[in-house]
C-alpha cells in the first residue's frame, strides 16, 4: 500500500510540476531594473505613466534616420522648428514621461535633457501667452475649448513639462512645487514598486484600473461575457513594455488582479481569448489578408503569442524580428531604415 501511495504522490507531483511549467514558461517577463528618477515628476492623481528610455538607445544608425527623416520633404516643419530651438530629438532628449489622469482628465508630458531655454521660450512665445510665477514662467497656448488648453515650463535646466486639461496651469505649478521641494521619489513609492518590474525596458507603460470604469463597464461585458465580468472585477493594475533580446523586438503586456486564484482563472481565459485570435486571424488570411503584404508579420506575432502566470500577475506577450519589423515600414510605404 505504502509503495503505491508513494507512486501515486509522485505522480501528483509531476502533474504540478508540469502544470507549474506551462503555467509560467510561456511570455518571458520585461527585464527589472531601477525606478526611473523621472517618474518622481508623475502628476499624484495619474492613473496611466508610460515612460521611454530614449538614451538607452541612441545610437549612431538611430542618428543616421533621423537626418534622413530630417532631410524628407515631409519634415519642413520640423526642420524650422529645430533651426529655431535648437533641440534635436534625436541629440538633445534623453528620457520622456507621460501620464494621465481619469479624475482630473489631464494629462502631463515631461521631457528631460539638453534644452536652449532662451530659443525654446522665444519660439514658444510666437503662440503661447507667458505668466510669471515663483516657480518659473509659465506659457499658455489658449484653446476654443477649455478642456484642450496646454501649457508649459521648464522644471529646472534639464526638463520641460507640458500640461493639457481644464486645469492645466494649476497641474504645472503643482508638479513645479513638488519638484522644488524634492519630495516626489517619498510620494511615489507605490509607482516605483510597480515600476521596478519592467524599469529594464526602453518603453513601459502601467497603470491602475478606477473603480468607477470597471463598475461602468461591467454591466456591458456581463451580457456578452458573464465570465470576462467576474474577471474584470478582480483586475487591479496592468502594465506593457517593448524591449530588445537580441535580434528580436519583445512586446508584454499583463494584467495584476487581486490574488494567485483571480489570476489563474484570468489566465486560463486569455487561453480563449488566444483562440479567438488564431481563429481569426486564419480566416483573415484565407479572405481579404491573402494579398496583404503585412499577412507574414501578423502571422509572426500570433504564432509567438505566449501567456504566462506570475503570482498574481498574468503575462501575455510576443516578439518579432528585425527583419518583421522592417516588412511593416516597406508595406507602410515608408522609406525603409538604413
Amino acid at each position: 500500500m505504502a509503495k503505491w501511495i508513494g507512486v501515486g504522490l509522485g505522480v501528483v507531483l509531476l502533474a504540478v510540476a508540469a502544470a507549474g511549467y506551462v503555467l509560467n514558461s510561456g511570455a518571458p517577463a520585461a527585464p527589472a531594473g531601477v525606478c526611473p528618477a523621472l517618474l518622481s515628476a508623475a502628476p499624484l492623481d495619474a492613473n496611466v505613466v508610460g515612460y521611454v528610455d530614449l538614451a538607452s538607445i541612441r545610437s549612431p544608425e538611430l542618428a543616421r534616420q533621423m537626418g534622413a527623416l530630417e532631410q524628407s520633404p515631409q519634415a519642413a516643419a520640423y526642420r524650422d522648428f529645430v533651426e529655431k530651438t535648437n533641440f534635436h530629438l534625436d541629440r538633445d532628449l534623453d528620457h520622456l514621461l507621460f501620464a494621465g489622469s481619469t479624475e482630473s482628465q489631464g494629462v502631463a508630458l515631461v521631457l528631460e535633457g539638453r534644452f536652449d531655454q532662451p530659443r525654446i521660450s522665444a519660439f514658444a512665445s510666437n503662440y503661447a501667452s507667458m505668466r510669471h510665477y515663483d516657480a518659473g514662467d509659465l506659457y499658455r497656448f489658449q484653446s476654443a475649448s477649455p478642456s484642450q488648453n496646454a501649457s508649459m515650463m521648464f522644471l529646472g535646466s534639464s526638463r520641460l513639462v507640458f500640461a493639457a486639461g481644464r486645469d492645466a496651469d494649476t497641474q504645472i505649478l503643482m508638479l513645479a512645487d513638488a519638484a522644488k521641494g524634492g519630495g516626489g521619489a517619498e510620494l511615489h513609492e507605490d509607482l516605483c514598486s510597480q515600476a521596478q518590474r519592467l524599469a529594464g525596458a526602453p518603453f513601459f507603460v502601467l497603470g491602475d484600473v478606477p473603480k468607477t470604469a470597471v463598475a461602468q463597464m461591467t454591466p456591458v461585458v456581463s451580457r456578452q461575457n458573464p465570465a470576462a465580468a467576474e474577471i474584470l472585477q478582480s483586475l487591479r493594475g496592468w502594465d506593457m513594455a517593448y524591449w530588445m533580446e537580441g535580434d528580436n523586438v519583445r512586446m508584454a503586456v499583463e494584467g495584476e488582479f487581486d490574488g494567485r486564484y483571480d489570476a489563474l482563472q484570468a489566465r486560463f481565459a486569455f487561453e480563449k481569448f488566444r483562440d479567438t485570435i488564431d481563429k481569426a486571424e486564419t480566416t483573415w488570411k484565407a479572405g481579404q489578408g491573402a494579398a496583404n503584404p503585412g499577412a507574414p508579420v501578423l502571422d509572426a506575432m500570433v504564432k509567438n503569442l505566449a501567456i504566462s502566470i506570475d503570482g498574481r500577475y498574468v503575462r501575455m506577450g510576443t516578439m518579432l524580428k528585425k527583419s518583421d519589423i522592417e516588412k511593416i515600414v516597406a508595406a507602410s510605404g515608408a522609406a525603409p531604415p538604413h
